[in-house]
């Protein structure tokens, strides 16, 4: 088998150090652009997570003007209960005035 001469150890040793360079560089734009993308990530998260916060409040205020709703219509029921009861009273107190005179 034929040894390399000093020649071929060379550029073989330069073809490496050629290779190892661009495997370096391929590695560092690799890490730039994993470093970008987690940047990104984190940016959308952060609206992500204060829209959530401003759906929380939406829901909360929305709750309790509902539950306000719930409280005026029993409320409103309760009323309009006392007006039948009543409306009944005046229709019997009308009846019987025209059936006495």
């Amino acid at each position: 088998m034929d040894m390399p001469d000093a020649d071929d150890r060379l550029t073989i040793l330069e073809r490496a150090q050629e290779t190892l360079e661009r495997t370096l560089r391929l590695h560092t734009d690799v890490l730039a652009s994993h470093a970008d993308a987690h940047r990104e990530h984190r940016e959308r998260m952060a609206k992500l997570d204060d829209n959530h916060q401003v759906l929380l409040d939406l829901l909360a205020a929305s709750e309790q003007r509902l539950e306000q709703q719930r409280q005026m219509l029993a409320t409103h029921a309760e009323h309009m209960a006392r007006l039948d009861v009543l409306m009944q009273a005046i229709k019997e107190l009308l009846e019987r005035g025209h059936n006495g005179h």
